[in-house]
């Protein structure tokens, strides 16, 4: 597979692509990270730094699955942009030394959504309790997603391309999506001019997570998977 361009580039990749294991309990579809992903990305010519988790880090491993307006809280958000100042100082280290940034979420994902995220505003408590809970996709995105893009806003920056990467069981076709959107975010790169490092001098990527072996398992869409 043909890298994207000659720039240097570098993926910003939601958390669970590369750790499933940061899932609500047995919601996982891998032992590790989403293996078809990482090959698409890699093949891309795209270096990987693993974004943070945000619903693992506020609610932690025990969590139950939800949709966005159970995430969409004062105290959610502001987690969100604690982390996002965070990443965005990274984002912007990469910009300075010549890096093209994407930014990769989850396809549906109440909080790693790009273009569509889980929803229900009637939805509330544990899910699924009393057997009549169905996932709602809607348009939109997810609040993690929302929040990191908004504080480059803020702080007047360009905003990264965003796309959102396709969980479902057919994993040929959510592959060869992910790509035509990583090719077509070149044409939406940030505009503002980036100062390139000298030659040879670059920051280094930060490697994903392993896998933890085996193969990517079942491959179907799953409710809060982030």
């Amino acid at each position: 597979m043909p890298a994207l361009s000659d720039q240097h580039r570098v993926a910003f990749v939601a958390h669970g692509l590369l750790n499933q294991n940061s899932c609500p309990g047995g919601l996982a579809v891998a032992p590790g990270a989403i293996v078809p992903v990482v090959r698409a990305l890699r093949g891309l010519g795209l270096d990987l730094v693993q974004l943070p988790c945000p619903e693992t880090s506020h609610l932690g491993v025990g969590r139950w699955w939800q949709t966005r307006e159970m995430y969409d809280t004062p105290a959610f958000r502001e987690h969100c942009g604690r982390l996002g100042r965070s990443v965005l100082r990274q984002i912007e280290d990469f910009r300075s030394h010549g890096y093209h940034v994407v930014v990769v979420g989850i396809d549906g994902s109440p909080t790693d959504g790009v273009h569509r995220t889980e929803s229900d505003p009637t939805w509330g408590g544990r899910p699924g309790s009393d057997g009549s809970v169905t996932r709602r996709v809607v348009p939109g995105r997810g609040v993690w997603m929302e929040v990191l893009l908004d504080e480059f806003r803020a702080a007047g920056l360009a905003v990264p391309p965003a796309v959102d990467a396709r969980l479902t069981e057919d994993v040929e076709g959510d592959v060869t999506a992910l790509c035509r959107a990583l090719l077509d975010s070149q044409q939406t790169a940030p505009v503002e001019p980036v100062r390139a490092a000298p030659d040879g001098e670059h920051l280094p990527f930060v490697n994903p997570r392993r896998p933890a072996g085996g193969g990517p398992g079942r491959r179907v869409v799953r409710r809060g998977a982030a």
